[in-house]
């Protein structure tokens, strides 16, 4: 099923706890959608997920999961996530 931009999601990030102590839960919209593939089954699509609510503990693991990626990869993301007020 091939989603649209705007299209909200609930997802669950590292379900398998692989990065994290524990999977986290959040919601997200689509931001931005890119690619298609030949069958129009949507494989090769890539998606831009914005996380729109997130709890404050799920937040705190997050931003250390990103944290130790930048340190591990030498990069710096743009764009971390701010909690809404």
């Amino acid at each position: 099923m091939p989603f649209n931009i705007n299209t909200l999601l609930e997802l669950t990030i590292d379900p398998e706890s692989s990065c994290l102590e524990k999977p986290v839960s959040c919601l997200g919209k689509v931001v931005r959608r890119e690619g298609t593939s030949a069958d129009g089954k949507g494989h090769g699509t890539r998606l831009g997920i914005q996380i729109v609510q997130i709890d404050n503990t799920d937040l705190a693991a997050w931003e250390g999961c990103l944290t130790q990626l930048e340190k591990r990869f030498g990069i710096e993301t743009s764009n971390k996530i701010v909690p809404a007020s």
